[in-house]
C-alpha cells in the first residue's frame, strides 16, 4: 500500500485544524502520546485528575513514576470537577490532567486560569474529544500540552498525537521517535481487520459475540495484568507511526467535522428519547463530539446486569473501557493497582455512578432504525 501523505504532512494539517498556531507530533498510539509527553517533560510529583475513565488513560503516567491524585467528578458532566481541583493542589503537584470523557470537557478556561495561578501544567487528554469545543474553542487548545487518539473517531490507522505551543518539546518527541522502529505490520493488519469488520457488524453480530470471542478478546487478554512499565516496552507499543498511517488519517481529517456533526445529531436523537429515564452529560457551553454516549439511569440498576442485556439485544454497549461490553472495570478504590491514589470518601459522585454508568454506541453511519432500536430497548431495560 502506497502513501500519498507523509507523517510531516499530517502533522502540519493537524496543526492547522487545531488553529494554526501550535505544533503536533504524530505518535503510534494515544497511549504513546501520553507516555512520551510525560517521559520527555521529566515531571516529578503528583498529577491531579478525575477517576472516571479507562484505566489505560492513566497507565502512561504511572509508568513514568508519577503519582495520581484523584479529584471527584461533576455529576452533570461526569468529568473533572474544576471547583474541587484547585483545593487539591499542593507543593508536589506538577500537573492537572483533564480527561474529556465521551468528548465532554470541564470548564477549560477556569482550569487554565487555575493552572497558571499555581504554576502547574494543564494537560488535556483528548482521546475521546477530537473536535469537541468549550465556549467556541477546540478541546486541546486550552492546555499547555494535549494528547489525542485517532482510534476513536477515525478508522484503520490508530495513532495519536501530542499538540502544543512549545516547539522544543514537540521536536524532542519527533527526535525520540526517529530512533524507534515503525509500527509492526502485524499491528497495522490487526487494526485494519478490526476496524473493517466492526464497520460491517450488525445487531446479530454484536449479540452472538463470536467476532469478539475469536478475534478481539484474545488480543486484549494478552495484556491483562501486565506491568505498566513492561507494557510500554512492547514492540507493538513502543514504536513510531508510518507514512501509510499518516496518509489514512490525513484523508479522514478533511471530513472529521462533518462526521462529528452527524454523530452529534444522532446522539441528540437518543438523548431526546431517553432523557426522562436518566442523566446524560451536560452540554452547557460545550459542543461534545460524543465518541461514546454516557448514560446514568435514574433507577438503581447495576451495569453488570444492564450492559449484557443491551449486548444480547444487539447494542454494542460498554462500561469504561474500549473492550466489548462483556468487560468491566473495577472501581479504583477496590483495585490494588489504583487504591494508593484513592480516598474513597472524597470521590462520592464517582463511587455513586461507577456501577450504573453505561456507554451507548454512537456512529456517524448509524441508521434511523438502529437509533430507534437503541431507544426502544433502553426504555424497556431502564424504564
Amino acid at each position: 500500500m502506497s502513501s500519498e501523505h507523509s507523517v510531516k504532512d499530517f502533522e502540519s494539517a493537524f496543526s492547522v485544524y487545531m488553529g494554526g498556531s501550535g505544533q503536533a507530533a504524530l505518535t503510534a498510539s494515544g497511549k504513546m502520546a501520553i507516555y512520551l509527553l510525560f517521559k520527555l517533560l521529566g515531571l516529578k510529583g503528583n498529577v491531579i485528575t478525575s477517576p472516571l475513565s479507562c484505566s489505560m488513560a492513566y497507565a502512561p503516567i504511572i509508568a513514568n513514576g508519577m503519582k495520581l491524585k484523584f479529584v471527584d467528578i461533576n455529576p452533570k458532566t461526569f468529568v473533572l470537577d474544576e471547583s474541587k481541583a484547585e483545593g487539591c493542589i499542593d507543593v508536589n503537584t506538577a500537573a492537572i490532567y483533564v480527561v474529556h470523557l465521551g468528548g465532554t470537557t470541564p470548564d477549560m478556561a477556569r482550569l487554565r486560569q487555575i493552572a497558571d495561578e499555581h504554576n502547574v501544567l494543564l494537560i488535556e487528554d483528548c482521546a475521546q474529544g477530537l473536535g469537541s469545543q468549550f465556549s467556541g474553542r477546540k478541546a486541546g487548545s486550552f492546555g499547555h500540552y494535549s494528547c489525542f487518539s485517532f482510534a476513536k473517531n477515525m478508522w484503520l490507522a490508530g495513532c495519536g498525537a501530542v499538540f502544543s505551543h512549545n516547539p522544543v518539546l514537540i521536536q524532542k518527541i519527533r527526535e525520540h521517535q526517529a530512533s524507534l522502529p515503525e509500527a509492526p505490520q502485524g499491528l497495522l493488519k490487526y487494526r485494519f481487520e478490526r476496524d473493517m469488520l466492526e464497520s460491517r457488524r450488525g445487531f446479530d453480530d454484536v449479540a452472538d459475540q463470536k467476532y469478539y470471542t475469536d478475534f478481539v478478546m484474545p488480543a486484549k487478554n494478552a495484556n491483562v495484568g501486565i506491568d505498566y512499565n513492561g507494557y510500554f516496552t512492547k514492540k507493538d507499543v513502543y514504536c513510531r507511526p508510518s507514512d501509510i498511517q499518516a496518509s489514512l488519517l490525513y484523508e479522514q481529517l478533511l471530513t472529521i467535522d462533518e462526521k462529528n456533526y452527524v454523530r452529534r445529531m444522532t446522539a441528540h436523537k437518543i438523548i431526546n428519547g431517553l432523557d426522562d429515564l436518566g442523566v446524560f452529560q451536560s452540554e452547557h457551553e460545550r459542543q461534545s463530539v460524543y465518541s461514546k454516549l454516557y448514560f446514568v439511569p435514574r433507577r438503581d440498576l447495576d451495569n453488570r446486569t444492564t450492559i449484557p442485556m443491551l449486548v444480547a439485544d444487539g447494542i454494542d454497549a460498554k462500561h469504561l473501557t474500549k473492550s466489548h461490553g462483556v468487560h468491566f472495570q473495577e472501581r479504583f478504590d477496590m483495585w490494588d493497582r489504583f487504591r494508593p491514589f484513592v480516598a474513597a470518601d472524597s470521590l462520592e459522585e464517582y463511587c455513586r455512578i461507577h456501577d450504573k454508568i453505561v456507554a451507548l454506541p454512537i456512529s456517524s453511519k448509524m441508521k434511523n432504525e438502529e437509533v430507534s432500536h437503541i431507544i426502544n430497548r433502553c426504555r424497556c431495560i431502564f424504564g
